[in-house]
């Protein structure tokens, strides 16, 4: 149960909604990205990352269970949305590629700096 609520919030973390903005996933998980604080380099990073390593019906599903955990604003909804990736095997690799991923362009980006 912590495991997946750690891989949803950092998955939350890496895009916060811009729902409906950008022409492609890519282009919606970057802006998401980068509202959620991150730079652009980064969510860039995540995001080319990402879309290479996964499937393009699970960066699919990863860019809207992103979407869906922001939209929420109720903590226990989160939570069982959460959940939810339990039953759900692609998304839940992907969820945990996202954290790796995250972790490698974070410290990319801060050599960079």
């Amino acid at each position: 149960m912590k495991q997946i609520m750690k891989l949803a919030a950092i998955s939350a973390l890496m895009a916060l909604a811009a729902c409906g903005e950008g022409n492609s996933n890519q282009d919606r998980y970057i802006a998401a990205c980068v509202a959620g604080g991150y730079s652009k380099a980064n969510c860039t990073c995540a995001s080319d990352t990402l879309h290479a390593e996964l499937d393009e019906d699970s960066f699919s599903e990863l860019v809207k269970f992103h979407e869906s955990i922001v939209k929420e604003k109720d903590e226990a909804a989160r939570s069982v949305m959460a959940m939810g990736a339990f039953g759900n095997p692609k998304l839940l690799d992907a969820l945990e590629k996202t954290e790796k991923i995250a972790s490698k362009c974070m410290q990319a980006a801060r050599s960079k700096e």
